[in-house]
């Protein structure tokens, strides 16, 4: 309900006061002083808290009726994901770590204990391995127990992020160290994760080679598997094995990079102290097609949409000047909506005109957002106006979005008497891929997105994928332009988890490729990208 203001209370201060001697103030005269200085000390008190430094999160707790297990959660469950985060000393530097949940909800799904397990597990490994990086890098190998699995640079900020993702459950499958090349800004964007130990590749690392790595470097391993000449299954082919070997896996990769995701492959793989990987796909649904790493993902992740969800919020944490962005733009311009609404909006090609249509049919036609009406004084009239807050969040390369949609809802009244406000908080034009400033505004926004009661997001679009899966929400994905127009503005999607642009053919038995999405009931074909795959759950899940 609209909060009413409170009436004024009119006194009468013309009297001169009282003489001392005479008679005291009347009972109805103290009252009316008293009721005054109540009124007067609430609403300064609701000025102060409103505006007063708070602790983060204080407002965005008012954006709607929160159930009391959320507002108040165990202390092991506000900071550490049900399990999926350590315990971390109480003066934890990375504030977004501690202090996540007071922005999104609860996820509804819950991490195995397999995999809480496995992740104890690997940060013991990664405390006790990360330091001798530099040493085995420089003998080879060959003089420690540790082998390391070196993630490279590249790409725009989604691919990044859904890389690191998986780059990080191929180091669990493997026993192996993951260490990051930090690139340009890796390090101005997100905290270390694992505790007692950085995930930096150490300094004296020749940064150059690694700049160097594409599909004609010499230790990449599609060029291991061409010289070995014809396909055997088991891969006893591959015998001699070098002490680095560079795994391509970018949108460039061939026949032979693709080998990776078999598992006689594997076996090889296996023997090489130092992996490095490049990519700007999202691999994961691939490790289900090898029968070994298959057992041990279904242990870790009974619900399969989940990967991207557990070990994104495991690893992603914004720094904390990221972060302050980010609860600042939340607390001045969210918190106090009763909805959130994330509109996150890429086009690669056609009309911009053609998209904001779309999105405008597919908001309104799925009820996301009310409709308008041109009847102003009718609706003033409807009986029953929910008369609620909302708060849409775009994100955008383009302001034109923004602004229709502001001018829709500042023009005409909604139907149902709802207020909708639209925000967008920046529009950079183009992407500046590598640029400090631009990379912190867009993880700003994939994380504001993720703080969403519901999304919309674009084909194609790593950026969305990630904060759907941070939010553990499957969005309505807007159809591609180049689709059938009859079809509908949107669809939901199959899955939270995000889907792999460009998945091999399914050829490890070397009797010719056959189509991935239609091997396992694991993996099916992504609606946005109908080439593409992503995991699903069992139907009997659902």
């Amino acid at each position: 309900m609209r909060r009413r203001e409170s009436p004024a209370i009119q006194l009468d201060l013309s009297r001169p006061p009282a003489h001392p001697g005479k008679r005291m103030p009347s009972l109805k005269f103290l009252t009316m002083v008293l009721l005054s200085c109540l009124v007067f000390s609430s609403l300064l008190a609701l000025r102060f808290a409103r505006f007063s430094r708070l602790d983060p999160g204080s407002i965005a707790l008012s954006r709607r009726a929160i159930p009391s297990h959320w507002q108040n959660p165990p202390q092991g469950d506000r900071q550490g994901m049900d399990g999926l985060l350590a315990p971390r000393d109480r003066e934890d530097r990375c504030h977004s770590r501690s202090r996540h949940h007071l922005y999104r909800q609860p996820s509804r799904f819950k991490p195995s204990k397999y995999l809480v397990s496995k992740l104890r597990q690997y940060e013991a490994l990664h405390q006790r391995c990360a330091p001798e990086a530099e040493k085995s890098r420089q003998d080879g190998g060959g003089g420690s127990s540790c082998q390391f699995l070196v993630w490279v640079s590249y790409s725009g900020l989604g691919n990044k992020l859904v890389t690191l993702a998986a780059t990080f459950l191929y180091a669990l499958l493997t026993d192996r160290v993951l260490l990051v090349d930090p690139g340009v800004d890796l390090e101005e964007l997100l905290c270390e994760p694992f505790p007692g130990s950085s995930w930096l590749l150490p300094s004296s690392f020749p940064r150059e080679w690694l700049r160097g790595l594409n599909e004609s470097s010499q230790h990449r391993f599609g060029s291991i598997v061409r010289d070995a000449g014809k396909c055997v299954p088991d891969a006893s082919h591959l015998i001699a094995a070098p002490g680095k070997v560079y795994i391509h896996l970018t949108h460039t990769y061939d026949e032979q990079d693709r080998r990776f995701f078999c598992e006689g492959e594997q076996e090889f793989l296996r023997k090489v102290p130092w992996l490095f990987i490049k990519s700007n796909n999202y691999f994961v649904p691939s490790f289900y097609f090898m029968p070994t790493f298959r057992a041990e993902l279904e242990r870790m992740f009974p619900e399969r949409e989940t990967v991207f969800h557990h070990l994104g919020r495991y690893l992603l944490h914004p720094s904390n000047s990221v972060w302050a962005r980010t609860t600042r733009y939340y607390e001045s311009y969210l918190g106090g909506a009763e909805l959130l609404v994330g509109l996150q909006l890429r086009t690669f090609e056609g009309s911009i005109e053609a998209f904001s249509n779309q999105v405008l049919e597919c908001v309104v036609e799925n009820k996301m957002l009310p409709n308008v009406t041109r009847d102003d004084e009718a609706s003033r009239l409807i009986d029953g106006g929910e008369d609620r807050s909302i708060s849409v969040l775009i994100t955008s390369l383009h302001q034109i979005y923004y602004e229709r949609l502001r001018d829709m809802y500042v023009m005409f009244p909604t139907e149902d008497l709802s207020r909708v406000k639209v925000h967008l908080p920046s529009h950079e034009g183009v992407q500046k891929t590598d640029t400090s400033d631009h990379d912190k505004k867009a993880l700003m926004e994939i994380f504001l997105l993720s703080f969403c009661d519901t999304l919309v997001t674009s084909p194609m679009s790593t950026f969305g994928y990630v904060a759907q899966g941070l939010a553990g929400l499957r969005p309505r994905v807007l159809r591609r332009l180049e689709d059938d127009p009859t079809q509908p503005a949107c669809s939901s999607v199959l899955s939270v988890d995000p889907c792999f642009h460009a998945p091999p053919l399914y050829d490890c038995d070397c009797k010719g490729g056959r189509d991935p999405g239609k091997v396992l009931d694991a993996v099916k074909h992504c609606q946005d990208v109908k080439w593409g795959i992503q995991l699903v759950n069992n139907p009997s899940d659902e």
